[in-house]
C-alpha cells in the first residue's frame, strides 16, 4: 500500500487530498477513513473512499479549518480490507497516518506600521517560554548570512519579511497572523560564526515552536525548494 498526501492552505482554511495506492493484485474490497476530533482544528472528510481496485490508486478528499491553537497533530486511521474469503481471506490492514496539519500551515499576513510598532508588539509578547522560542542554526558553507538569505528562507512558506525594522542589514524581521494569534520572528545573523539565531514570539506557544522550527529547517536547508516541515 502506498499513501500520498497533496495539500493547499490559505489563511485559516486547508484542503487536502490523501491518495491510497492499491500495488498489489488484489482488490481492496472495503477502505475506511476515520479522523478523531483533534483541537484546534476542524475537519471534514469529503465523499467517501470505498474501495480501491488493483494497481489502481483512490483518493479521500479532507477540508480542514483552524479554530485555534494547534498543539496536537491531527492522526488519521485507515482500515483496509482485501477481496477473500475463506482460507483466502486477507487480514485487515490498519494504518494510522500523523497529518501534515501544523500551526505553520495557518498563516495570514499581518499589519505592521513600522519599528516601534513591531517593536511595541515584540516587547509585550514578552520572553521566554513558552512564548518565545529560539532556535541557533549553522549556515551552510556556501552561504554568507545575510538578510537575503534569509527572506528566500521565509518564502519557502510564504512567512512575510518586513523591510526597515532592524537596523541591521544583515538581520530580518518578519510578522504574520498563525492560527489566529500574532506572531513575531526575528532572525539575526554572525558573520564570522557564519550562524543564524532565529527568535520567535507569540501568544500561541505551539504556533511560537512551530515557526522557529519552519525557518530553522528552511534556513538549514537554502539549496531545497521543498521542505517537509514539522
Amino acid at each position: 500500500v502506498q499513501i500520498g498526501c497533496k495539500s493547499e492552505f490559505r489563511g485559516r482554511q486547508g484542503r487536502m487530498a490523501i491518495y491510497v495506492g492499491n500495488k498489489t493484485d488484489t482488490f481492496f474490497s472495503s477502505v475506511k477513513v476515520h479522523l478523531p476530533d483533534t483541537p484546534g482544528v476542524r475537519t471534514q472528510l469529503g465523499q467517501p473512499l470505498l474501495s480501491v481496485g488493483a494497481k489502481q490508486q483512490g483518493a479521500q478528499s479532507l477540508m480542514v479549518e483552524a479554530t485555534g491553537s494547534l498543539s496536537n497533530v491531527p492522526t488519521m486511521s485507515i482500515v483496509i480490507i482485501p477481496q477473500g474469503t475463506g482460507m483466502n481471506a486477507a487480514q485487515p490492514m490498519n494504518i494510522a497516518l500523523k497529518l501534515p496539519i501544523f500551526p505553520s500551515k495557518f498563516m495570514e499576513p499581518m499589519s505592521i506600521t513600522g519599528g516601534a510598532d513591531f517593536m511595541g508588539k515584540w516587547n509585550q509578547i514578552g520572553a521566554g517560554q513558552p512564548r518565545e522560542n529560539v532556535v541557533v542554526i549553522d549556515a551552510v558553507p556556501s552561504v554568507q548570512p545575510g538578510a537575503a538569505d534569509i527572506a528566500q528562507g521565509c518564502q519557502k512558506f510564504a512567512l512575510p519579511v518586513i523591510q526597515g525594522v532592524d537596523p541591521n542589514p544583515n538581520n530580518a524581521v518578519a510578522a504574520a497572523t498563525v492560527c489566529g494569534s500574532p506572531c513575531l520572528v526575528r532572525v539575526e545573523t554572525n558573520a564570522n560564526l557564519k550562524k543564524y539565531r532565529v527568535t520567535v514570539r507569540s501568544v500561541d506557544a505551539a504556533a511560537s515552536s512551530s515557526v522557529a522550527k519552519c525557518l530553522a529547517i528552511a534556513l538549514a536547508n537554502p539549496n531545497t525548494l521543498q521542505i517537509t516541515f514539522p
